[in-house]
C-alpha cells in the first residue's frame, strides 16, 4: 500500500503529511456460526478440550472484528 499523495488524501498530520487515501472497497463483516457467546475477553485455551470455550472465543473474536469494520465504515474508510 503507498502513501496518499497530497491531492487525494482526506486527512493529514501536523507536519502536512498526508494520512488516508480514498475509500477503499466494501469488506464483509464475519458471519458468526460457532454458537458461542462473545465477550470482552478470551478464556485460555487449555488442555482439556471445552468446545464451548473454544467457541466463546471464536464469537468473540468475530464480533471484535465485525465492530472494527463498522467503525471503519462510519468513519468512510470503508465501503458499506
Amino acid at each position: 500500500m503507498t502513501q496518499p499523495s497530497k491531492d487525494t488524501s482526506k486527512l493529514a498530520d501536523s507536519g502536512d503529511r498526508p494520512q488516508i487515501g480514498e475509500q477503499v472497497a466494501a469488506i464483509a463483516d464475519i458471519t458468526d456460526g460457532t454458537l458461542g457467546t462473545a465477550s470482552d475477553a478470551l478464556a485460555e485455551i487449555t488442555a482439556s478440550y471445552v468446545e464451548a470455550t473454544i467457541a466463546n472465543s471464536f464469537a468473540t473474536n468475530a464480533a471484535k472484528i465485525n465492530a472494527i469494520l463498522a467503525a471503519m465504515r462510519n468513519h468512510g474508510l470503508i465501503a458499506d
